[in-house]
């Protein structure tokens, strides 16, 4: 499960999987490392109709889970007392059921929203469950993924960015950043962008980008 790494290198890039089926309860859960401080879509569907599922990174350290079900957009946010793009492995669990939705990230930091009143219907997305960014190519996610879960089953991540010859635009296999190849020179510090680096030559002789 957590070696089935892919990183998404440009924040156009999109893995888009079958429809997702949320019905009356649905859950995903996946984990994330990036250093992107910026909002990023991570999660996105919807339905002709209007349903929709999204889960976004904001501003680094807020997990968002909106979605409409025939009552209007609803959401629900959790901040962390700690920063999410601290390029370390995160997780998150989002859920909606009859009664409500909930986000827990990390195993611990949980919020959640109850359903608001009338009747419940199922949630009815026809669109492909796009992961990496909106299914207009937007506001995408730049970092790496792991551990794929939706309504329990397991996502081959690697398996869907390599089912190409060609391979999958924008998505690389295993997390391995732009650092890597250790671009920065005379003792510079490169800092990971996934889709850029940037070297910090603080406290060295020379200067430069």
């Amino acid at each position: 499960l957590f070696d089935n790494v892919v990183t998404f290198r440009r924040d156009d890039a999109v893995i888009e999987l079958p429809t997702f089926d949320m019905g009356l309860s649905g859950d995903i859960y996946f984990e994330f490392k990036t250093t992107s401080e910026k909002t990023m879509i991570i999660i996105h569907s919807q339905g002709s109709n209007g349903d929709f599922i999204k889960v976004s990174l904001i501003n680094g350290n807020h997990i968002q889970f909106e979605y409409d079900s025939g009552k209007g957009p609803q959401g629900v946010t959790v901040e962390t007392a700690y920063r999410l793009d601290d390029d370390t492995w995160h997780s998150v669990l989002v859920e909606k059921n009859r009664k409500e939705a909930m986000v827990v990230i990390d195993g611990a930091r949980k919020g959640h929203v109850k359903e608001t009143r009338g009747p419940v219907r199922p949630m009815i997305l026809d669109s492909g469950l796009f992961v990496g960014a909106t299914r207009d190519f937007s506001d995408g996610y730049v970092g790496c993924m792991r551990a794929l879960v939706l309504n329990g089953v397991i996502v081959d991540l690697v398996g869907e960015a390599t089912k190409y010859p060609w391979g999958l635009y924008g998505v690389g296999v295993g997390c391995q950043g732009k650092c890597a190849s250790n671009p920065c020179m005379n003792g510079g510090m490169c800092r990971e962008g996934y889709d850029h680096f940037d070297c910090d030559c603080r406290w060295k002789p020379l200067k430069g980008p």
